[in-house]
């Protein structure tokens, strides 16, 4: 079993993504936690509208997405290096600031309450011949209509833009892994 089928088994939306990659699964491990991101200027536009309610105005720094403990705002859930990462977070992600709730990675998996969603994200590092292959995968957890609603029309606005993140950082890690 896999650590986020251990911790998000059942799920309402999903999106997966893979890329090959031309190096050993431990190269690639290690860029994927160091490795900053900025997305291309769509993505940097998308997520500057979606954070400015949380600043207070738009044109705030622009948004990196990285890994790295202590800089990434989604915490570590579990990991088993160098194949496995996930990390997640429960809130009303549909309310302009977010609505996040602070869950204790170990109490994830048990966390249930009415009108919060779950979110929670992953990369797996599988071994092919001399390379790897990378995947992530986002899944989100809604446990009744009144997140489930919400969060569906969310969805619709967010994904195509967390699709294009998700490209982008599998490019990322890939190109910075074979360059190692």
């Amino acid at each position: 079993m896999s650590l986020i089928d251990s911790l998000l088994p059942r799920y309402q939306f999903v999106e997966r993504h893979r890329i090959a990659v031309k190096a050993a699964p431990d190269v690639v491990w290690r860029v994927l936690n160091v490795i900053d991101v900025k997305g291309s200027g769509l993505v940097r536009l998308a997520i500057d509208i979606r954070m400015a309610p949380t600043r207070g105005k738009l044109g705030g720094a622009p948004r990196i997405f990285t890994l790295q403990p202590g800089k990434t705002m989604f915490p570590r859930l579990a990991e088993h290096p160098p194949q496995e990462l996930v990390l997640g977070m429960a809130g009303r992600f549909w309310r302009p600031k977010g609505g996040r709730v602070e869950v204790a990675p170990a109490d994830f998996a048990a966390y249930s309450a009415p009108g919060v969603a779950k979110l929670a994200f992953g990369f797996r590092l599988e071994p092919v011949g001399a390379g790897t292959l990378l995947s992530t995968e986002t899944r989100v957890y809604c446990p009744d209509w009144a997140s489930r609603l919400p969060f569906t029309v969310y969805w619709i606005a967010i994904r195509p833009i967390s699709g294009l993140l998700r490209r982008q950082i599998l490019a990322a890690v890939k190109a910075e892994s074979e360059k190692a």
